[in-house]
């Protein structure tokens, strides 16, 4: 006998701080609104913490953290209902994330950046100070690297992959990032 099914979401690709965080973000994505009705707006829901950490076998107080950490993190909105009736979270980002359009790959040119700092980076004779110029620019805090990014250059540079391709590899790799991370900056080169 096979199971009905009322339709699909989309689970987007995120980084959790753990995975307990993520199942419960599963969750909220799943049984969130596709379509706005009388009760509720698109990519909202309502939960009450009991029946949460009863489900998930789980303290209310681990289930708390969770939403706090998720809220903190950009990724839900918390609301408390009136009267204890539970909470209302609000996935922020749902109509992307439920659009195939967000996951196809894009057919325009890749970010050109600005003249000055192509210049910048062509003048270095150097390959590791060409991509921890290139590096600092992408990441656009301080003027200096760490010492386990230096490691992580070098072993790119141990790789013997062409200088040239490794630029642009790290466009490629920061306009995604940037895509993906709501223009988040860099934290580490690895």
């Amino acid at each position: 006998m096979s199971q009905l099914t009322t339709g699909f979401v989309i689970l987007p690709r995120l980084t959790f701080k753990n995975r307990f965080d993520k199942s419960l973000y599963s969750i909220f994505i799943e049984e969130a609104n596709f379509a706005t009705n009388e009760y509720l707006e698109r990519g909202q829901a309502k939960f009450k913490m009991s029946e949460l950490s009863e489900e998930l076998h789980t303290t209310r107080n681990m289930v708390r953290n969770s939403i706090t950490r998720l809220e903190k993190d950009g990724l839900i909105k918390k609301e408390p209902l009136p009267q204890n009736k539970g909470i209302l979270v609000t996935i922020i980002n749902y109509d992307e994330y439920q659009s195939l359009e967000t996951y196809q790959k894009s057919k325009e040119s890749k970010i050109e950046p600005p003249k000055e700092l192509v210049q910048l980076v062509g003048n270095e004779t150097n390959p590791f100070n060409q991509i921890e110029n290139k590096f600092i620019q992408q990441r656009a805090v301080g003027l200096v690297i760490s010492a386990s990014d230096a490691q992580s250059i070098h072993e790119v540079l141990n790789l013997g992959i062409p200088l040239k391709t490794i630029l642009e590899w790290m466009d490629t790799i920061y306009a995604h990032y940037i895509k993906r991370n709501n223009s988040r900056t860099i934290r580490a080169f690895k």
